[in-house]
């Protein structure tokens, strides 16, 4: 899991990628994280799985930056707006933008841990592995838009690009979680979300 913290304050950035450290390593989870003091240096990178963002910053604020991600990689990507004055980001915040939560300044490990277990109940760390040609896939479900049937094989439609792998359309049914996905027809499955 790839983890993006957007915060002009250097040292917020250093306290939150601490603590998320910390928690990766108390839950046994595999993630990397990044940070960065501009929007517009953030938005220069990949996509990344989940972002932590200011919500006040001098040239772009939070809310700003979370519309330009979304136009840019869609609404795949978790968001966490980090604020000192939650109840203002609240009645802010764009109508588009579902943010998992809010993590008001300085955080903590508690805060944080409350904003990971609802990931963790939306199965948001959850993961297909899947292999082709001696590489190793990680596919997360909430990324997949949706899944076709071709021949011998099955095309897994992303956001951002498509994979195509040798496996029975039946198989990679069965590792997708079954209140996400539907099977519409004989060879779709789509993401209801």
């Amino acid at each position: 899991m790839k983890i993006a913290i957007c915060d002009d304050d250097a040292n917020e950035n250093l306290n939150l990628k601490k603590l998320i450290y910390e928690y990766a390593d108390d839950n046994k989870l595999d993630l990397s994280v990044s940070d960065f003091t501009s929007g517009a240096e953030l938005l220069r990178q990949e996509k990344f799985d989940m972002y932590f963002l200011d919500f006040l910053m001098p040239e772009m604020n939070g809310n700003e930056l979370a519309v330009k991600l979304i136009e840019k990689f869609g609404g795949s990507a978790a968001i966490c707006f980090l604020t000192s004055y939650e109840s203002a980001a609240i009645q802010i915040i764009n109508d588009n933008i579902q943010p998992v939560g809010f993590l008001t300044k300085p955080t903590n490990k508690e805060k944080l841990s409350e904003i990971f277990d609802k990931l963790q109940k939306k199965s948001f760390f959850s993961s297909i592995v899947l292999k082709k040609d001696g590489t190793v896939y990680i596919l997360y479900p909430k990324d997949i838009l949706y899944i076709e049937a071709k021949m011998k094989s099955v095309i897994v439609r992303c956001f951002d690009r498509s994979y195509e792998f040798h496996i029975p359309f039946h198989e990679i049914e069965s590792y997708l979680p079954k209140n996400t996905f539907a099977k519409i027809q004989r060879s779709f499955i789509v993401n209801l979300a």
